[in-house]
C-alpha cells in the first residue's frame, strides 16, 4: 500500500470517528434531556445540563476533525496553499472549541450566560 494512501485512509477514518462522536453524542444528549426533563416541572436545569453535554460532544468531535485534517495534511505534498488551507480550518475549529469550552464552562459552574 502506497504511504499517502494509508495516511489519508487514517486521516478519514478519524474525520468518520469524529462525525460519529458527535452523531452519537447528540442523540444520547438529547435523551438525557427528555429522561431529566420528564423528571420535573422546572425544565432549566435540563436544559443546562443539554448544553453541557451538547458542547462536550461538539468539542471531542471538533477534536477529532482537526486530528484528521492534521494527519491527512502529511499526505498530501506540502506547498503554501495545503499549509493555508489546513491552517485556517485547524483556527476556525480552535475558535469553535474555545467558544463552546467557555459557554460549557459557564454552565458547569452556574454562572449565568449573558443574553443578547
Amino acid at each position: 500500500m502506497d504511504y499517502y494512501l494509508f495516511v489519508d485512509t487514517i486521516g478519514r477514518i478519524i474525520d468518520i470517528c469524529g462525525i460519529l462522536a458527535i452523531v452519537f453524542g447528540i442523540f444520547l444528549s438529547l435523551i438525557f434531556f427528555v429522561l431529566a426533563a420528564f423528571k420535573t416541572t422546572d425544565i432549566t436545569p435540563s436544559y443546562q445540563i443539554l448544553r453541557r453535554n451538547l458542547g462536550r460532544t461538539i468539542i471531542i468531535g471538533l477534536e477529532l476533525l482537526i486530528a484528521g485534517d492534521i494527519i491527512r495534511s502529511i499526505a498530501v505534498p506540502p506547498s503554501f496553499t495545503n499549509i493555508g488551507i489546513l491552517a485556517i480550518i485547524v483556527l476556525i475549529r480552535a475558535f469553535l472549541t474555545i467558544q463552546i469550552e467557555k459557554d460549557t464552562d459557564s454552565l458547569l459552574f452556574g454562572r449565568k450566560l449573558k443574553s443578547k
